[in-house]
């Protein structure tokens, strides 16, 4: 399992090359593209749910349960509005908020240069 971000070609390849079964020559050049697509425009390369578990720092089942079932990932609950009634808040879990963090700065902001030191404790 990918534990790690990889961040060149040739750790790909290093990495493709180690799994067993081998890949198809097909699935191997499809994962090659899309690696060579992200590192075009500066953007991780993510091979599946448990490698952005381990990326983000939760653990694989966590990550897998949040995607599964939403109320484990957020807590839910009202706030009074000023002109009467109440408005519905879902909150992520701390969890669910690293993953959110991690996907917005290393994903979502375009301008590498203008967000804010990435923390997610």
């Amino acid at each position: 399992m990918v534990e790690r971000t990889i961040s060149t070609e040739s750790q790909l390849k290093e990495f493709l090359d180690s799994i067993n079964p081998t890949l198809s020559i097909e699935y191997y050049e499809i994962q090659l593209s899309s690696f060579q697509k992200l590192e075009k425009n500066d953007l991780p390369y993510i091979l599946n749910v448990n490698h952005l578990a381990n990326l983000c720092e939760i653990s694989p089942p966590q990550l897998h349960l949040f995607v599964s079932n939403k109320r484990k990932a957020y807590s839910t609950f009202k706030l009074p509005k000023k002109r009467g009634g109440f408005r519905k808040i879902d909150a992520p879990s701390k969890n669910m908020k690293l993953v959110q963090r991690w996907i917005l700065y290393k994903i979502l902001y375009l301008n590498r240069s203008a967000i804010p030191p990435y923390t997610l404790h």
